[in-house]
């Protein structure tokens, strides 16, 4: 038996525990998403507000099925970037490339659907999702190479 206050041989201590974080590469650090979430919210904001009302009241009617799909698309992605990047998720830079893909086809794809006319809101618009198209896939790239030491 050992007596009180003697610890056995090889004992140290009790070891500090440091809480865990997304890892950050590249130096894409956590803020750094952050921030980019609420440039990818603003950006889409602004894009969606500068457009105008469709041509007629059957616009939407002519627009195929497709075109509706790929915007469904960008939606989810749009809110799965939000939310990855908000909580400080490298893997919200993959969603928020692709989100932004989407929009720059969905601006692409707008005017030669008939849903709107080719108009200055539109090269606004136009953009305002490449911006975020590049910036996200700038950002990205940065997130996928090794850290310094």
């Amino acid at each position: 038996m050992r007596s009180p206050g003697q610890e056995p041989e090889g004992w140290q201590g009790p070891v500090a525990v440091r809480p865990r974080r997304p890892a950050a590469a590249g130096g894409v650090r956590p803020v750094l998403l952050r921030w980019w979430a609420a440039v990818l919210a603003v950006g889409v904001t602004v894009a969606t507000m500068i457009e105008p009302v469709p041509n007629g009241p059957h616009a939407a009617d002519s627009t195929p099925a497709w075109i509706g799909v790929i915007g469904d698309v960008t939606l989810i992605l749009l809110f799965t970037a939000f939310v990855a990047l908000l909580a400080g998720r490298r893997w919200g830079l993959g969603a928020a490339t692709y989100a932004s893909a989407g929009l720059v086809t969905l601006s692409a794809l707008c005017p030669t659907s008939g849903h709107h006319d080719v108009a200055a809101w539109w090269f606004g618009q136009l953009a305002i999702s490449v911006g975020l198209f590049f910036g996200s896939l700038a950002l990205r790239s940065r997130a996928s190479t090794p850290a310094r030491p």
